[in-house]
This record gives C-alpha cells, sequence and structure tokens, in this order.
C-alpha cells in the first residue's frame, strides 16, 4: 500500500533492504520503504492529480507561508511529480520535478528564476532545507537515500496499535536511524522520529488528517517538528482534484521556466 502524502510529500519508491520478519508484513514494507525515505507516492497512482498546498515555516522570526502547486502523473512507468511555488511574489515561479521509475535512481530537477538556469539536484542537495523549512530535499523525496528497514514488532499507540519500523540510512552523516508508526488496522502511517549523529530525537513528523477523496484516502495534513531547534513546518493540502487531463510538457525538464503558467494550475491563482 502506498499513501499519498500530498506534494510533495510531495512527494517514489525507496531502495531499501528487509529482514524475514519486516517481508512478513508485505503492506507495511511498501509504506515504510516508501514514507521512510521521505516521500510517498499515492495510492490510485494510474490516477492523475493536482493539489494546491500551503507550507507553513514557524521559526524563530516569526512564521512564514508558501503557496504551491503539485501534479502528479504516471507515463511509460515512470511516476512524474511536480511542484510550483505560486506565492510569496519573491518566489513564485521556483519549480522542482521528480521522475521516478521505482527501479533506477530517481532524477530531480529544479528551476529558480532568480538564476534563469534549470539544474539537476546533486547527492549534496539531499539534507539541504526545502525552502528554509524543517524538511530537506530527502525527506520529501526530492533526493533518496538508501535505507535498511526492520519490522521491530507491535505495540500501543494513544490511537490503538501500530506497527514499529526501524530504518537505519545507509549513509549515517545525518540522519543516524528512523523510527516509522503504521495503523496496525490500515498500515499508514502516523508518525516517525528521526535521530541525529549522536543519536538523539531530532525530528518528529506526524501524518493526520487522512479523508477519501474520490475514492483515494488522501492525507491532508503533514508536519515536521524540529525538536532541537524549537522550529515546525507544517503542509496543508487545501485541493485535491484526480483524473485530471495533464500535459507530458507540463513534466519537462525543459519547460520548468514556464511551469507556473500551465492551464492546468486554472482556479489556482497561478496564471
Amino acid at each position: 500500500m502506498r499513501v499519498p502524502l500530498g506534494m510533495l510529500v510531495l512527494l517514489g519508491c525507496a531502495a531499501a533492504s528487509a529482514s524475514p520478519a519486516l517481508a512478513a508484513q508485505p503492506a507495511a514494507v511498501m509504506v515504510a520503504a516508501t514514507a521512510g525515505d521521505g516521500h510517498a507516492a499515492p495510492l490510485g497512482l494510474d490516477r492523475p492529480s493536482i493539489r494546491l498546498l500551503t507550507l507553513s515555516v514557524g521559526g524563530r522570526n516569526g512564521p512564514s507561508r508558501i503557496t504551491l502547486a503539485e501534479a502528479r502523473s504516471q507515463q511509460g512507468g515512470v511516476v512524474h511529480e511536480l511542484a510550483v511555488v505560486l506565492a510569496p511574489a519573491n518566489m513564485r515561479g521556483t519549480a522542482f520535478l521528480v521522475a521516478d521509475s521505482g527501479i533506477a535512481e530517481n532524477v530531480n530537477w529544479v528551476y529558480v528564476p532568480t538564476t534563469t538556469r534549470v539544474r539537476k539536484l546533486a547527492a549534496r542537495d539531499a539534507y539541504s532545507a526545502f525552502l528554509d523549512s524543517d524538511f530537506t530535499y530527502a525527506d520529501l523525496g526530492f533526493a533518496r537515500r538508501r535505507t535498511y528497514y526492520r519490522f521491530a514488532g507491535e505495540e500501543p499507540r494513544p490511537d490503538g496499535p501500530a506497527y514499529r519500523i526501524e530504518g537505519t540510512p545507509e549513509d549515517p552523516s545525518f540522519y543516524t536511524r528512523t523510527v516509522l508508526w503504521l495503523a496496525a488496522d490500515s498500515e499508514l502511517p502516523i508518525e516517525r522520529h528521526f535521530y541525529d549523529a549522536s543519536r538523539r530525537l531530532w525530528k518528529i513528523q506526524r501524518f493526520e488528517d487522512l479523508t477519501m477523496i474520490d475514492g483515494v484516502p488522501t492525507l491532508r495534513h503533514i508536519s515536521m517538528e524540529n525538536l532541537q531547534a524549537k522550529t515546525r513546518t507544517d503542509i496543508d493540502v487545501a485541493v485535491v482534484r484526480y483524473d485530471v487531463a495533464l500535459p507530458a510538457s507540463l513534466f519537462d525538464p525543459t519547460q520548468l521556466p514556464s511551469a507556473v503558467h500551465s492551464p492546468v494550475w486554472q482556479g489556482f491563482g497561478a496564471i
């Protein structure tokens, strides 16, 4: 089972190695491998969709809000996901594109209007902050980091029993481990913990407000709390539309400079 996290949230499928115990939980493995490496592909993957998202960053200098439009489509067995900043004005037009076959490494591009060029994201960008938020590019799936997972059993949670799945990144220089909880009844993600190089709890990611939209379970809210920096970022999904006609040109990296002007965002205030 794969879960739509709303962008970005953006925004495929992560490479993972599972123990025999974890392999005995096939649906849980699918969710863990996806959400555990930072982004989840949607249920109803063959149904193209668009979303309107708000990224709210709360820091010591006060809150900031970024509005994004996101499109997702599968073409030729490759999942394409595009996120475009609509507001504020000084960031408008910034765009991020992911092409993920689920087999080979995903390919990622970013366009920033002030640089007037499209560039591929490099491995060194994986743990950079996404739009100055508490999410990194890797957290959101723009850069995939290989992680090994272990099914650690079932344990009680405030909302009921949950599966605990522990992750060990192949490269522990940023996160040394992760712990993900999935609701035992639905196998949908509830919460994920990230630990720093000193193995201290660093961040808590929460998945909330599950809503059925056009028959697809869709998460409408996701947050990342940085316990050490005392900051928090929230992603809210305001609008979701499934079965939208999306042209292949929308997912062409060379077209990222004009992505904000695409007519598919009609009604989102992007034109």
